[in-house]
Formats: structure tokens, sequence, C-alpha cells
């Protein structure tokens, strides 16, 4: 937001790994835009698919080109990263929904599916779902070797 209360800012784009929760964001910012938050008087959405084809220069080398623009929009961009390890940790208790303190040995395992998870709201969110209210360990485990 504080992006879209600078005059000189056009456009912004958003841009990270998949699972990162971009869209989510990006929906996020959209409706409080529409919602009457600031006074625009147009709103564009674009998804790009990773099978976009995107022509910036002549080159006919298709690779290139993504390079380019690549360079071009990560000055220009909002990147998303991945939640530190720290806040992954925070989400994944909050969303299985039980005191994980409880089960000591849950613990390692829920730690190794947070490494696994590299950080990604969605992976973390969808694997926190499926572990809700479960203590058996190998299910767990085996939850693990499924993420892994």
């Amino acid at each position: 937001m504080q992006h879209l209360r600078n005059d000189e800012v056009r456009k912004i784009g958003v841009y990270g790994m998949a699972g990162i929760r971009k869209t989510s964001v990006a929906k996020v910012v959209s409706n409080k835009l529409l919602n009457g938050v600031n006074n625009f008087n147009i709103l564009v959405w674009v998804t790009i698919s990773r099978k976009c084809s995107v022509i910036i220069t002549e080159d006919k080398d298709e690779t290139l080109r993504a390079g380019m623009l690549f360079k071009i929009l990560s000055k220009k961009v909002v990147k998303m990263e991945p939640l530190p390890e720290a806040d992954a940790w925070t989400l994944f208790s909050e969303k299985v929904g039980q005191n994980l303190i409880n089960f000591v040995d849950l613990l390692p395992i829920a730690r190794s599916i947070i490494e696994c998870s590299a950080g990604l709201l969605l992976v973390i969110v969808i694997v926190a779902s499926s572990m809700t209210a479960e203590n058996s360990l190998p299910i767990w485990r085996n939850a693990f070797v499924e993420l892994n």
C-alpha cells in the first residue's frame, strides 16, 4: 500500500516463487482499492503464466527475452519472499490448531516439515491444515516423507 501512496508509481508488479501467496496479497490490495481506500480511475489485473511469450526485443531467443524482462522488472517490482523460519513455525503451529509442545515426539518431525516447506505459505497452510488435531507419530512421519 505504501507504493500506492507514492504519486510517482504508475505500475506495480509482484513476482516470486510458486506458493508464496502473490495472488492472495494482490487480491487483498485489489479489494482495498475497489472499496475506495484510494482514488484510482483504473485498476488493471494481469496474470502472466510461466509459459508466457514476451516480445521486448526483435531477438528470437525466448530465454534471452525472458532474462531481459526479469532484469527490468526486478528493479521495479515488489518481490514476495518466503517466510522466515520463525514465522513459518508460528503459522504452522497456529494452523495445526494444537499445542505441539505437548507432543515432544512430534516436534522434530514438525520442524523438518517446516524446513522442507522452504517458507512457502501455501505449503505450510496445506500441510498444517491436514495435520490438524493429529497426534499419531507414524502419520506425521508419513506427512514429512510425502512432502519431502
